[in-house]
């Protein structure tokens, strides 16, 4: 049964991956088992609406966080769902503390929930998701993304 680092693409990652020229560069470490955290910063050319940071590149973060938590276990997950929660507007070139933590799972299912938060502690998002526990990735059908 392959690792969680086995599985995922570490240095290609869209949100970890140190290689990854158009990524952004995210190293999580383990706080526990089944949680993470890390410093990320949005970049100043991530903007959606004038003068706030898109929120997609808010919820990938959480998301990534969310995968990370669960690899401390030893688990490869894929988000099954996710549900994210805007609190607070960000800006642009923002620094964050990205959290995340598994909160129960079972054999087939982890359901865990992750934050983004200001230097000075606000929440600016939350995010819940149900993760599907799957060692062996499904891979994509011949032809699929050509």
């Amino acid at each position: 049964m392959p690792t969680p680092i086995e599985n995922h693409d570490i240095e290609g990652c869209f949100v970890c991956g140190a290689r990854n020229p158009s990524g952004m560069h995210i190293a999580f470490r383990p706080t526990g088992p089944g949680a993470v955290e890390a410093a990320a910063h949005l970049d100043a050319a991530w903007t959606g609406w004038r003068g706030l940071a898109h929120g997609g590149l808010v919820a990938t973060m959480l998301d990534e966080a969310l995968g990370q938590a669960v690899a401390t276990l030893g688990r490869t997950a894929l988000t099954g769902r996710l549900e994210v929660r805007y609190l607070v507007p960000v800006p642009p070139d923002q620094d964050l503390l990205i959290r995340a933590r598994v909160l129960r799972h079972d054999r087939r299912v982890a359901d865990a929930e992750s934050e983004a938060l200001l230097p000075d502690g606000r929440v600016v998002a939350r995010a819940h998701a149900a993760m599907f526990l799957c060692d062996v990735l499904p891979r994509p059908p011949v032809g699929a993304g050509t």
